[in-house]
């Protein structure tokens, strides 16, 4: 995930008329056209995995976010944009989707899911936890650090994260 300015949450690229399965299933064989992977569709990427995380017995969090991380980085590559890739921003992003999940667990819908949480499309929203010289550290891009500023929004996962 990378940062700009803030976005209103709307479709800004092409993945609005593929279903969540068609939608993995695109990022899985890296068929999805680079420009049809932009902040929204990062968001919509991590509440499908976090919901397809839970096994009936809460979001697994820690394995969303490796599954996210692996998907963004093979597209990246694919792409031959290895070096747009930032670990923790990533990370911290399905950490604040996992935390809205549990806020609106009734957004059975991607589209109520982002009305409801327009708050996720603001790409600076992590500045409020990391001061932007960790953020845009070598260190926060290769991997989790954590945040200097406060702490991240609170959630339970399986693995008591």
């Amino acid at each position: 995930m990378c940062l700009g300015g803030p976005r209103e949450p709307a479709w800004p690229s092409g993945t609005h008329d593929l279903s969540d399965a068609e939608f993995i299933a695109a990022m899985d064989r890296l068929t999805l056209p680079k420009d049809d992977f932009r902040h929204y569709d990062h968001i919509r990427l991590a509440w499908i995995l976090l919901r397809q995380s839970d096994g009936g017995d809460g979001m697994n969090v820690d394995a969303a976010s490796d599954r996210m991380a692996l998907s963004i980085q093979r597209f990246a590559h694919q792409h031959g944009a290895r070096g747009k890739y930032h670990d923790t921003i990533t990370r911290a992003y399905m950490r604040f989707v996992a935390a809205h999940v549990r806020l609106t667990p009734h957004a059975d819908d991607f589209g109520e899911f982002a009305a409801a949480n327009p708050q996720l499309f603001d790409r600076t929203l992590p500045l409020i936890y990391y001061s932007e010289s960790l953020l845009m550290s070598v260190a926060a891009r290769a991997a989790w650090v954590e945040p200097d500023l406060k702490p991240l929004p609170a959630i339970t996962d399986r693995s008591g994260a």
